[in-house]
């Protein structure tokens, strides 16, 4: 396996591609495609090797069948149940019952380790966000680039903004991760009735990268890039 996981869709402002042994934020709205974005790199990663996949905002059965929609090899896929415990699955390797933090990062750590994983997905961390000290979700996450050094896989953390306190408490924290993923709506398009989502990476220490943000759509489950000019020229019906 390469030292660096390389998406078709960011090649433009990340050209070399994310390293493992990162530990990335992935934050951005309800509705912008970051679960797409991390079931994609799911599918992707499974045809190599183990997937971790920890699933709060989500059940485990639903989060087999996006991986598996995508191409995601099922038998590469483990995942630990964060979004209920009466809800179980195939492939559940562990359940979290209460929000504590340190009890997060053992079980984590623990079956990364057991499964040899290539790619752990927290999606999404919010429940803990509204709950623990900063300086406790601070030490998680040196935790998990810790392990993420240690095993040379990549972690990404998943956190849905929304609120002013989710907001702040992100900018307080991101400077800890090794990369930033950010995604949302284009606000000035929004001004003129265009509802397109686009990403940018804010940040992603070590590697050439642009800070340019890209529109995109999902179509057909997959990632579509979308020319804004082009589409500015086609409204106001100039060739």
């Amino acid at each position: 396996m390469s030292g660096k996981i390389k998406l078709s869709f960011m090649e433009s402002v990340l050209p070399e591609g994310i390293p493992f042994s990162y530990a990335v934020l992935v934050r951005g709205g309800l509705g912008m495609g970051k679960t797409f974005f991390n079931q994609y790199i799911a599918a992707n990663m499974s045809k190599e090797g183990h997937v971790l996949y920890v699933c709060f905002d989500d059940d485990p059965r639903s989060v087999i069948e996006g991986v598996t929609r995508l191409g995601g090899r099922e038998e590469n896929l483990f995942l630990i149940n964060g979004f209920s415990p009466q809800i179980q699955s195939k492939n559940v390797v562990d359940t979290i019952t209460e929000y504590n933090i340190d009890s997060l990062q053992g079980s984590v750590a623990n079956a990364a380790k057991r499964l040899d994983a290539k790619l752990v997905i927290i999606d999404s961390i919010n429940d803990y966000l509204v709950s623990i000290d900063p300086r406790d979700m601070i030490k998680f996450i040196k935790g998990m680039k810790a392990l993420s050094r240690e095993r040379g896989l990549l972690t990404l953390v998943v956190a849905h903004t929304g609120t002013d306190d989710i907001n702040n408490l992100l900018d307080t924290i991101e400077y800890t991760f090794d990369g930033v993923i950010e995604v949302d709506v284009d606000p000035t398009l929004q001004q003129i009735g265009l509802t397109i989502r686009r990403f940018r990476v804010k940040r992603m220490k070590g590697v050439p990268s642009s800070i340019n943000w890209i529109h995109y759509d999902i179509i057909n489950d997959e990632v579509t890039i979308v020319d804004v000019s082009k589409l500015m020229m086609i409204m106001r019906g100039e060739k």
